[in-house]
């Protein structure tokens, strides 16, 4: 007959032993954690093909996807930024948001993505043990016209002033760029738009919902934005 020591001696042994199958077959098995380091621009190694001159304005998501716990990071501009990973296949995704402040807009625009160009999505990293794992993100800019304020409502003989944020770069109507403003379904002769400054006069007898535009052309691109005015 077995005693009780006996029985105590075979069940440490049996999960000792439990214990060092789990370890074998563990995906993360005697890996541990490394350091991913991303860079974020700056220093010569640019990461977005056109940056803004005050890159450090530039506020940074990132979300790492991967065999550990989903981490989500936010950074500035022109830095690196590290996390403690698992080893394995990681898909990393970046979102860069330009603060504009202006006195037609305070706020946040999305001005470049990691994916593919036109389509903000994921990157592959892969992180090894021990090796340097340094990545730069390709990220790709936010084109487009963006018109600011995004919505407004107006009373009769109120003034608005509009604001035109083309392809992350706050532009006047002069130099490269020339915008146009053009209004379209007002029912006022009174109400205006100035072609220069882009502040909107509402009438004194306007009544209708209209929308202002602003067209964009310049050498190398050419594209419109439209914000609708609500006039009660």
């Amino acid at each position: 007959m077995i005693g009780n020591s006996q029985k105590m001696l075979a069940g440490a042994v049996l999960f000792a032993l439990m214990v060092t199958l789990s370890a074998c077959f563990s995906p993360y098995s005697g890996k541990g954690e490394t350091t991913l380091t991303l860079n974020l621009g700056g220093g010569g190694r640019q990461v977005i093909s056109s940056e803004p001159a005050d890159l450090d304005n530039l506020r940074y998501e990132v979300t790492l996807s991967g065999p550990g716990e989903e981490q989500k990071i936010e950074a500035r501009g022109r830095t690196s930024i590290s996390a403690k990973v698992v080893p394995g296949t990681w898909q990393v995704t970046i979102k860069a948001y330009y603060q504009i402040v202006t006195n037609a807009y305070n706020g946040e625009l999305l001005y470049a993505y990691s994916g593919a160009e036109g389509n903000s999505g994921p990157q592959t990293v892969e992180v090894e043990a021990n090796g340097n794992n340094n990545y730069r993100i390709r990220l790709y800019q936010n084109k487009g016209v963006f018109i600011f304020p995004k919505e407004v409502t107006l009373a009769q003989t109120d003034n608005q002033e509009f604001r035109c944020f083309v392809i992350g770069t706050l532009v006047p109507n002069t130099g490269t760029y020339t915008i146009n403003w053009s209004l379209d379904g007002e029912s006022s002769s009174s109400t205006t738009i100035d072609d220069t400054s882009g502040v909107l006069v509402i009438g004194s007898d306007e009544t209708a919902t209209f929308t202002v535009s602003a067209n964009v052309d310049s050498t190398d691109y050419t594209d419109m934005a439209t914000v609708t005015v609500v006039v009660p």
